[in-house]
């Protein structure tokens, strides 16, 4: 794992509390224990509380749930619900942060996401970048070295292709500082392609509408692609 030296950005007067040395993992194959083709589903704060059991037993493998938003905004179903997907038979967990970089700075918004989570060996940061203006490249490449610098680990980057095309997120840079790439294209028919600069898709969010045993209405449903 690379040794970072410390990021002067993150300085604080209250520093953060660091992970434990032995529950950093290493950084390779984040995704091992998935299978290609594994479903999953990702949470918010719409979904309340799913019946994990009854998801797990529908085939899903993996969640990812949100746990903040902004600088601001903490989801109220995450703390319980983090807990009830580890006690299933899912494989993996993924907590993500829900950006505004229009209104907050990078170094503010990881601040925010790394007070409320905390994260095992297995678990999977994720950056959720969708919205914002002009071009994004120093906003996403900060949170995301920050991220890979406090947990030892890096991130999962989520958005969609004509997005990251515009705000300049399709390039070898990001992709360098993410683990992965879950990508938001809800077309059922199709693999979408990948964007520029990155190597692969790893998961593809092909609908918002899916009906999950366990969770109330529609929800996000996602596809495991190595």
């Amino acid at each position: 794992m690379i040794n970072f030296p410390p990021h002067p950005l993150l300085s604080s007067p209250e520093p953060l509390p660091k992970v434990p040395p032995d529950d950093v993992p290493s950084p390779y194959s984040p995704f091992y224990m998935l299978n290609a083709g594994d479903r999953g589903i990702d949470v918010s704060s719409w979904q309340g509380y799913p019946n994990w059991e009854q998801v797990a037993a529908s085939g899903r493998t993996f969640a990812f749930l949100k746990v903040t938003e902004s600088v601001d905004y903490v989801n109220p179903y995450f703390a319980h619900n983090w807990l009830q997907v580890d006690e299933t038979t899912m494989l993996l967990r993924g907590a993500y942060h829900f950006a505004q970089p229009s209104k907050n700075s990078p170094e503010d918004e990881f601040r925010w996401f790394a007070a409320h989570v905390v994260l095992s060996a297995e678990d999977i940061p994720i950056l959720d970048l969708e919205t914002g203006a002009g071009d994004l490249f120093g906003w996403a490449s900060t949170w995301l070295t920050l991220c890979w610098e406090y947990f030892g680990k890096k991130a999962l980057f989520y958005g969609g292709g004509p997005f990251m095309r515009v705000h300049n997120l399709d390039n070898e840079y990001i992709a360098s500082l993410c683990c992965g790439l879950w990508l938001a294209a809800y077309q059922q028919s199709q693999r979408p392609p990948v964007p520029d600069g990155w190597q692969r898709l790893d998961f593809w969010q092909y609908t918002e509408t899916a009906n999950v045993p366990g969770v109330n209405g529609g929800c996000d449903d996602s596809i495991y692609l190595p």
